[in-house]
């Protein structure tokens, strides 16, 4: 239990720590592709301003002119020059400028207003600016700014990356981080548990030697000649120093499951119909006189736990049925078995439970009112708190619920072993 808490407790440290880091995460992806993607459009401003109002005449305009004032610029800014008919006028660097004029970047430039734009060539991708070009007051032609975005993806390609590795690393630590700090939250819950466990185990052990001396001299007292009441108050002390001995065994079996360390290691395979038809055989006395019967459906269904364990679980439940119903109640018992799991199900038509009650009843010492308890006797409410127990410890569960025959219905589920680890198991 202490270390499924530590784990859950970690998990949640984690993913608080992974949706800060997302958010931090994302907040700076678009914090510097924003001011990567401002520094090139104020690089290609710059250039095109700077050079639009010191441009010389258009008729007597020069290639090696567009290089000129290009002090402190990035030198991948390129600019080319278009006459306001269209045509070329200049371009140094040999772009395709049919492409600009495709675009329609051109014709606007042409029409007096800036313009912006992303375009895709081969492959790559440029981001141009073009501007009209006024020269005596009216638009004689149009200039296009631009810089290659190859360079400014390869920046945002890096970002991604480191931001992936310290994202991945805050991570790892997070987790190492939570798992510390779950285990120093957990520590006096730790503490309690471990106390709790040594008490129940110790005053368990504790209290078997009165007990059995009190049945011994219970029953010694029986060999001597006795008058009825007092016959009959040995035959309660035997009756109680029993039920005191299986609460007992009981606690002991809780404190031994309830353990953090690895379970035992089972046998490869347990077949659940077979050990549900030896314990209902074995429980043929207790189920006649409780004038029960017990229909069996009882498929090969190989589980991964040891055959006494499986035996106790059915035990438990047929008890259950007995100690909680009245008598003639019919049971039914079946195992079954799917792609990942065995299956083992007792129902009876007796009574039944609350709906707000099904869970409850597996908890330790849970009693129910006497609504569904007219049967032989309550007991302590142990049985299906160690019938859970079983399950959770072999990797698998137990759960409640109301029976198609009117009363309760217990289904316990078990991990699913291969026919041929039942073969190897197999006495």
């Amino acid at each position: 239990m202490y270390r499924r808490a530590r784990l859950r407790l970690t998990i949640w440290y984690a993913a608080a720590f992974l949706v800060v880091l997302i958010v931090l995460g994302v907040g700076t992806y678009l914090g510097l592709v924003w001011a990567i993607d401002r520094e090139v459009d104020a690089s290609i401003e710059a250039v095109s301003d700077d050079w639009v109002a010191a441009a010389p005449p258009l008729g007597s305009l020069q290639p090696l002119d567009l290089e000129a004032h290009r002090d402190g610029a990035p030198s991948d800014v390129f600019l080319v020059v278009f006459r306001s008919d269209g045509a070329l006028v200049a371009n140094p660097r040999g772009l395709e400028a049919e492409e600009l004029l495709e675009s329609g970047v051109v014709e606007v430039a042409l029409g007096g207003q800036d313009v912006w734009e992303t375009l895709s060539r081969d492959g790559s991708r440029l981001r141009v600016r073009a501007a009209p070009l006024v020269q005596g007051g009216r638009v004689v032609g149009a200039v296009v700014a631009g810089r290659n975005l190859a360079g400014r993806d390869e920046s945002v390609r890096t970002l991604v990356i480191v931001l992936g590795f310290v994202s991945g690393g805050g991570l790892l630590l997070a987790l190492a981080a939570g798992y510390v700090l779950a285990g120093r939250a957990l520590a006096p819950l730790r503490l309690a548990i471990e106390r709790q466990r040594t008490f129940i185990g110790d005053a368990s052990h504790e209290l078997r030697s009165p007990v059995t001396l009190i049945r011994a001299l219970a029953e010694l007292l029986q060999r001597d000649d006795l008058t009825p009441d007092q016959r009959a108050t040995t035959d309660d002390l035997v009756a109680v120093s029993d039920e005191a001995s299986a609460l007992i065994d009981d606690l002991l079996t809780l404190a031994r499951l309830s353990e953090d360390g690895d379970a035992p290691a089972a046998p490869a395979a347990t077949d659940l119909a077979r050990a549900a038809g030896l314990a209902c055989d074995r429980m043929g006395i207790r189920l006649g006189d409780h004038d029960s019967e017990v229909e069996r459906h009882l498929e090969p269904a190989p589980a991964l736990l040891s055959e006494s364990e499986a035996m106790r679980v059915v035990r438990v439940l047929i008890e259950n049925v007995v100690a909680h119903t009245p008598p003639g109640t019919r049971l039914v018992v079946a195992t079954s078995v799917d792609r990942h799991a065995a299956r083992l199900l007792v129902e009876d038509d007796g009574p039944g439970v609350p709906a707000a009650e099904l869970e409850r009843i597996f908890e330790r010492f849970t009693q129910l009112d006497a609504a569904r308890t007219p049967g032989a006797g309550g007991g302590a409410g142990l049985g299906l708190a160690i019938v859970r127990a079983i399950a959770q410890r072999r990797g698998g569960h137990a759960a409640a619920s109301s029976s198609s025959l009117g009363g309760l219905r217990v289904e316990v589920t078990f991990p699913r072993a291969t026919v041929d680890a039942l073969a190897d198991a197999a006495p």
